[in-house]
């Protein structure tokens, strides 16, 4: 699983996010984007 915080700067160019999310889905890996998250360090 890939936890993106802000997609905004993934998605900047459109051609570079389409194959991202290619491979993702070749890998089966899912793609999450958790807009506002805290993310803490324990």
């Amino acid at each position: 699983m890939v936890v993106i915080y802000k997609i905004d700067r993934l998605r900047r160019r459109r051609m570079n996010f389409a194959r991202l999310v290619e491979v993702f889905d070749r890998h089966n890996v899912t793609f999450v984007s958790v807009p506002g998250a805290n993310f803490v360090e324990s």
